[in-house]
């Protein structure tokens, strides 16, 4: 088998893994950037920004103190901030930056606008003014907003700006600031704002927010969620209410589970009570995907806070698909925190179709960390009950470590596993490196599985470089078997025909 070189693939990490990868990295820095270093930045120059500051502020005249006002960052605020920007720890840098902007927002918008052009790094400013726009916004959301249009430019910290500003305007002129956002935004940054607007409406009055969005007849899940998630965090009983009373059955499914999210978050024994109706056993149709979707975000939810608490639980569900669905997500949040009490709770389990979706679903989480120790584990298990977890465990294998998992395939002998591991792999890199792929399939010891899986792989290479797919035919025709010949023979019939006819 070739030696296959993956440090040109862009492999996307797991999602069931991230929250257990994703680590907080400390930047150690040697200098700080001067202050001349970033005098070429139009976005945060002292100057520009003053003098922007301005005359906006004199072309609306907008009243100084409260808003955009004349203001010069005095000295001891200057090495405030800078002792700031010293900070090692990234956390309490980008903490301390937030508090400070708010802080200089309350004294005068312009000083502290002006005061951001002592700040070098990107990541640092945009903290700091997120600060300062998030209590500019409090005052007066409707200058922020117009400011962070007209002199912000296009790009994270203005969409931020005015996704800020648009929340606290929607919390007191929701009307005006729908006007506004309808003659003014456009694109993902509108969407973004639009959420806001309602998050603030609904901080006020929820109800009319929920009304409002019943009249525009509107299907956007991120605009029901966020009214029925703000509502929750004020009244989880009216808004549990609201919820299931909803007569789209999507609708109805995304706000119960938003509501019923955030009640999990602040109590999760009483949101598993308020969702008992949803749990019920013999649901079928949309009451059982409703039931299914309750049971995984409670699950999700609770697991990641107290997992034992949340397998208690799961253990009283009535047998079927929702208690499945909750099994499976609590053993992937698990096992990101305490496998080994994880693997435990499967040997209480009775129910096969319970025990095979744990057993499933902690293969691939624990795939992606520690593959060898899941593929151990999962060789004590009947195999009637692992075989979806060892494709899971490789799956997240070649998702994660393909270089690694590379490696292992070349030291394993021919065996229904290697075939396995090498079809795992070959999926991952055939987007990136089809040839890599076929090469791979190449190797499988199965003649039915591997004469399938090179007519797939061949038709992604003859798709991205029919020249090389064509090249890599000729030269491997020879050492292929029978059935490989046939499948690939007529594949490329196939693709022939395909071009013929585009080209006729």
């Amino acid at each position: 088998m070739k030696t296959f070189s993956f440090s040109h693939l862009m492999v996307p990490a797991l999602l069931i893994v991230s929250g257990a990868l994703t680590g907080s990295v400390l930047t150690w820095v040697a200098s700080l950037r001067r202050k001349e270093n970033a005098e070429n930045s139009d976005i945060y120059n002292v100057a520009a920004t003053t003098a922007r500051a301005g005359r906006w502020a004199s072309a609306t005249g907008a009243a100084a103190g409260t808003s955009v006002g004349a203001g010069v960052a005095d000295d001891a605020s200057v090495q405030k901030l800078r002792r700031i920007i010293e900070t090692i720890d990234s956390e309490r840098r980008a903490d301390d930056l937030h508090h400070f902007g708010r802080e200089m927002a309350a004294r005068n918008a312009t000083m502290a606008l002006a005061l951001a052009g002592e700040i070098a790094g990107d990541s640092d400013q945009l903290m700091y003014m997120k600060g300062v726009f998030a209590t500019w916004a409090q005052q007066s959301p409707q200058e922020a907003a117009a400011y962070a249009i007209n002199s912000l430019p296009a790009g994270r910290l203005r969409a931020e700006a005015i996704r800020l500003s648009m929340g606290e305007w929607g919390a007191v002129d929701a009307r005006g600031a729908f006007e506004w956002m309808e003659s003014t935004l456009q694109g993902p940054v509108k969407e973004a704002s639009l959420v806001a607007l309602a998050e603030g409406w609904s901080r006020r009055s929820p109800e009319q927010a929920a009304a409002w969005f019943a009249e525009s007849g509107s299907t956007s899940q991120a605009l029901l969620t966020a009214i029925a998630s703000t509502w929750a965090r004020q009244d989880s009983v009216a808004a549990l209410q609201w919820a299931a009373a909803l007569g789209d059955p999507a609708q109805r499914t995304t706000s119960l589970n938003s509501v019923l999210g955030e009640m999990a978050r602040l109590d999760p024994v009483a949101a598993v009570q308020a969702a008992a109706p949803y749990l019920q056993a013999g649901a079928s149709g949309e009451a059982a995907a409703a039931g299914r979707d309750v049971a995984r975000t409670l699950a999700d939810i609770w697991g990641t806070s107290d997992p034992a608490a949340a397998a208690r639980w799961i253990d009283t569900l009535p047998a079927g698909p929702a208690q499945v669905e909750a099994a499976g997500t609590l053993a992937a949040v698990w096992a990101t925190s305490d496998i080994e009490a994880a693997v435990a709770w499967t040997t209480t389990l009775s129910d096969a179709a319970l025990k095979e979706s744990m057993v499933t679903h902690l293969g691939t989480t624990w795939g992606a960390i520690e593959p060898d120790r899941a593929l151990a584990w999962l060789d004590t298990l009947p195999p009637d009950v692992s075989s979806q977890g060892i494709a899971g465990a490789f799956n997240s294998w070649a998702a994660t470590d393909p270089v690694g998992l590379a490696d292992w395939i070349t030291q394993l002998p021919a065996s229904p596993r290697n075939d396995l591991a090498r079809r795992s792999l070959g999926d991952v890199i055939s987007d990136q490196d089809p040839l890599a792929a076929l090469e791979l399939a190449a190797g499988i010891s199965n003649p039915i599985q591997q004469k399938e899986v090179l007519a797939t792989y061949y038709r992604q290479l003859h798709r991205s470089d029919t020249n090389a797919a064509i090249e890599w035919l000729q030269g491997e025709w020879p050492k292929l078997p029978a059935p490989a010949q046939h499948s690939l023979a007529q594949e490329q019939q196939k693709l022939l025909a395909r071009t013929n006819r585009r080209s006729g």
